[in-house]
């Protein structure tokens, strides 16, 4: 049996030991706020970046200080990760991403995770030149990201628009 004591006092809830309570399996994963879990997650996302970067999915770019090629799949942050993708013209780009985002959902989803759509969302940012340098624009295509929920339904995600 195991208590939480958190700067709230101790918890009146536990889990572990013989009784699991309400829970239908025994807990997976290590649980929120376990002093491990940024660690554990650079762990478990570098490995998969490594496998996305093996499949394609890095984005070469140009360092404007140094100007030394790298290549970047995206990164994270505990739980969260920023995913990017790059193409010669917008359709390009979505084509990518939509492959970029298929990859990472079946890869996670062999961890026992899933991407959670309600907490994720995509730009489609187009670079045009205008009046001597470039600017962001809104290429002005009407087209869905989808993502696998993890009830296995496909689902569109939420577009953003840069300003």
């Amino acid at each position: 049996m195991h208590h939480i004591r958190t700067m709230f006092g101790d918890s009146q809830i536990t889990y572990g030991g013989d009784d699991l309570g309400d829970w239908n399996n025994y807990p997976q994963g290590i649980l929120q706020g376990n002093a491990c879990g940024p660690t554990i997650w650079v762990l478990l996302s570098s490995v998969i970046f490594e496998v996305l970067h093996i499949r394609g999915f890095a984005v070469q770019i140009c360092s404007s200080i140094i100007r030394e090629l790298f290549k970047l799949v995206g990164f994270s942050y505990v739980d969260d990760c920023d995913l990017i993708q790059a193409g010669k013209t917008p359709l390009e780009a979505l084509a990518s991403m939509q492959q970029l985002i298929n990859n990472w959902s079946s890869i996670v989803d062999v961890t026992g995770g899933s991407l959670c759509n309600s907490k994720s969302w995509w730009y489609l940012i187009d670079y045009v030149w205008h009046r001597g340098k470039w600017i962001t624009s809104d290429p002005g295509i009407d087209i869905d990201l989808v993502a696998t929920s993890s009830e296995g339904d496909t689902v569109s995600l939420q577009r953003l628009y840069s300003q």
